[in-house]
């Protein structure tokens, strides 16, 4: 099958070349790691950050304006990101 065929089944758009569209992670598996948090608060964060780095990124302040996150959240948010920093160290 032709590489610019399975780009369009996963919704690239067929009139660019997608093999060339830089992609950037936008967290999903991380993400969903997190304890507490369901998928549709999961997809704000997403939505209003764009990638996985910008979220990690983010200040506590930052956070909390995404809508559903409040001081819980963003506290659980941010020990898991304490926690995957230092596995990967």
């Amino acid at each position: 099958m032709h590489l610019n065929k399975i780009a369009n089944i996963l919704g690239y758009d067929s009139g660019l070349d997608t093999l060339d569209i830089f992609v950037e992670p936008k967290g999903y598996r991380i993400l969903g790691k997190i304890p507490r948090i369901p998928s549709n608060i999961l997809e704000n964060l997403i939505l209003e950050f764009d990638s996985l780095e910008a979220i990690i990124n983010a200040s506590p302040a930052k956070l909390k304006e995404v809508e559903g996150i409040g001081q819980t959240r963003t506290g659980i948010i941010l020990q898991t990101f304490k926690k995957y920093r230092k596995n990967i160290q």
